[in-house]
This record gives structure tokens, C-alpha cells and sequence, in this order.
């Protein structure tokens, strides 16, 4: 064989070895995370790629400007689900980020205390989070869980996972007025977990923005299925006595227990799904629904429903009346109190509206 000839095999070989590559005395192969795996610090070699995100210790680390950008190399099996569950939270340094970080034209309203983020992952919104405060949740820490499924294919064949968070585009007044602009400045990453699913879909877990003030408006958020269906969100509206923000004295929690029958024996009489019923009927309750990628209106309903037994509980279901959607969508939710009639509905208890899952 000619000189010529045994190169052009030579070239040949190499064309189809797809390992080929150039390579250093100081290169060293990328490490990759296994699958199942829990990632909890931003010191691990595999995080390989950040973009606007401090990288934590004891938590993956915290977003620092909108959009924030995460870039894991994951040893992924192409021809499978990868299902991605990540835990958001915010505490005290959460606000001291959000004061130095942004632009110092960046300015909110005092109302504007709830964040709201939604969620990319390889190119596509994936989820959306809120994460509300504590004067908001009644002292619930500010927690956020999501998760979601990227279908097989969708990790890149060099194993990078690219997890983004950014805020919503077009929010109208009524939502500006109670989200924070870059609302993920600050916001902590405290665990990422991959896995393969076991055939059970996503949990999508609708998040509320409740308001101390059962009257004021209650914001939630949802994320369609993969059809575009959005499930209806199970809303429970109840009453309850007002209690202290801290109960830290056994003796305090002591007088609240025994005295609880005699609060309630002074409560109203009236069940709390009747009173909902007939606000529902009677037009006291509106609905508004907006997409957040698109900002386009959506027409919203709240319908009465059954549910567990309870005089002091209600429940009812949140949908949307506009056809599928391939967008998150944020809903928002007034009840008119000069309709109601607070005496026979509520006496001197306060109403609390929660989300449930299912």
C-alpha cells in the first residue's frame, strides 16, 4: 500500500472514531453525576457551569441576578426520562441580596414582597415557583419544591444539564403590585435531585400567595400537564381564630387548647361550604388568570365543590375556562367583603384560603 493510500485510511478511521480529540498532559476527563443522585453544595466538580449564581457550601448556592443559569454534567441513559425535583428557598439574606444586587433604577412597591420565578431547563419552561413571605403564610417557612420531567433526548449527548431561572414577562398591575422584580436575586438552592421516574407523573403542586386579610387578593400558580390540560387547583376556604404569630409558653398554648371549645362554641353557626356557595352564586368572589410567558388574559372560575366534613371548611375549584395552555399561569382571587355577611358567616374569625394538593 502507497504512502498516500495508508494516510487516506488513516484519515478515514479517525473520521469515524467520534473520541478522536486533542488532549494535554493537564486535561483530565470531566466528572460526571450519577443518576439517582442528590446535589447539595455548588462545590461539586460536575457543576461546571454557572452564570449569574454564587456557588453554596451546605446549599447549592444562591441565584444572584435574572436570568440566573445552572450547568451540571450528568451521566444521563439518552433513551429514558430524567425527572429533575428542586428545593427553593428564602430566608434574611434573600432580602440583603435583593437590596445590593439589582440595578439601582430597580425599584417595588411596598406590597411587592412575594418572588416569583419560573423555571428552564435544555431551552424549555419546565415549572414556576413562588415563594411568598412569612407575614403572607401566617409564619410557614418560605419553601418551595418542583419537579418536573425532561423526555429522553432532551440532556445534550456531552451530559449537560441546564437548569435557568428568570422572571415572569408581562405581569399586569394587579401582580406587579404584589411581585418583586428579579424576584430570584438571593433566592437559595438548597438541593437538586435526578432520577429516573417510576412511571408516576410530576407533582405539580400549585403555589399560593395568601394575604393575612382573607378580603384581599390571594394569588396562585399552576403549570399545565403535558397535554396542556391544566388540572383543576383544589382551593379550601376556612375560618379560624386570629392566634399569635409565636406561641413559645407552654402555659400560652395550654389556655389556647382549653379555651378552643368555648371559641367555637361562640363561632358562627352557619357551615362554611354554605356561606362559599352562596358567595360563589351571588358573584361575591372574582377570578382573573394570566399566562407568564405570554401575558395574555385568561378566564378563570372558582366552582364549588365537595370535600371532607367540616363546618369550619370549604372547598371549591380553581379552573380555567380559556382551553389548554402551554404556559404557567397566575391566578388571582378577591372576595367582595362588602357582600358578605360577616357576622353569620365568620363571626370574629378570620378567613384563610390554602391551596391543597390533588
Amino acid at each position: 500500500m502507497s504512502q498516500e493510500a495508508s494516510t487516506q485510511v488513516s484519515m478515514d478511521q479517525s473520521a469515524r472514531d467520534e473520541t478522536l480529540c486533542f488532549e494535554t498532559i493537564f486535561d483530565h476527563p470531566p466528572a460526571l453525576l450519577p443518576v439517582p443522585t442528590e446535589l447539595t453544595t455548588g462545590q461539586r466538580p460536575e457543576l461546571q457551569v454557572v452564570d449569574r449564581f454564587t456557588r453554596g457550601v451546605a446549599i447549592v448556592g444562591r441565584f444572584a441576578l435574572s436570568p440566573s443559569l445552572i450547568g451540571a454534567k450528568v451521566d444521563v441513559d439518552p433513551t429514558r426520562q430524567l425527572r429533575v425535583r428542586v428545593r427553593m428557598s428564602i430566608d434574611k439574606t434573600s432580602e440583603d441580596w435583593w437590596h445590593k444586587r439589582p440595578p439601582e433604577h430597580v425599584t417595588r412597591e411596598d406590597t411587592a414582597t412575594g418572588r416569583l420565578m419560573l423555571l428552564r431547563s435544555q431551552g424549555e419552561t419546565r415549572a414556576v415557583c413562588y415563594l411568598a413571605p412569612a407575614d403572607d403564610t401566617h409564619g410557614s417557612p418560605a419553601v418551595g419544591m418542583v419537579e418536573f420531567d425532561l423526555p429522553p433526548g432532551a440532556v445534550t449527548k456531552e451530559g449537560l444539564l441546564i437548569l435557568e431561572a428568570l422572571d415572569a414577562a408581562a405581569l399586569p398591575d394587579w401582580a406587579q403590585s404584589r411581585i418583586m422584580p428579579y424576584s430570584q436575586v438571593g433566592v437559595r438552592v438548597d438541593r437538586i435531585e435526578l432520577f429516573v421516574p417510576d412511571g408516576s407523573p410530576a407533582r405539580v403542586t400549585p403555589f399560593v400567595g395568601r394575604r393575612p386579610d382573607g378580603f384581599d387578593a390571594q394569588l396562585v400558580t399552576t403549570w399545565p400537564a403535558v397535554d396542556g390540560s391544566v388540572a383543576p387547583v383544589h382551593v379550601r376556604v376556612r375560618r379560624q381564630h386570629a392566634r399569635a404569630a409565636t406561641l413559645t409558653r407552654r402555659a400560652v398554648n395550654k389556655a389556647i387548647r382549653e379555651s378552643r371549645r368555648r371559641l367555637l362554641a361562640e363561632g358562627p353557626t352557619v357551615p362554611m361550604q354554605d356561606a362559599v356557595r352562596r358567595w360563589l352564586d351571588q358573584g361575591l368572589v372574582s377570578v382573573d388568570g394570566v399566562g407568564l410567558e405570554s401575558g395574555r388574559p385568561l378566564r378563570a372560575a372558582l366552582v364549588s365543590q365537595d370535600g371532607p366534613r367540616n363546618p369550619a371548611h370549604a372547598h371549591a375549584q380553581l379552573r380555567i375556562e380559556d382551553g389548554p395552555t402551554d404556559e404557567p399561569v397566575l391566578f388571582r382571587m378577591i372576595t367582595d367583603a362588602d357582600g358578605v355577611d360577616v357576622p353569620t358567616d365568620l363571626g370574629r374569625m378570620q378567613l384563610i384560603w390554602d391551596v391543597l394538593p390533588g
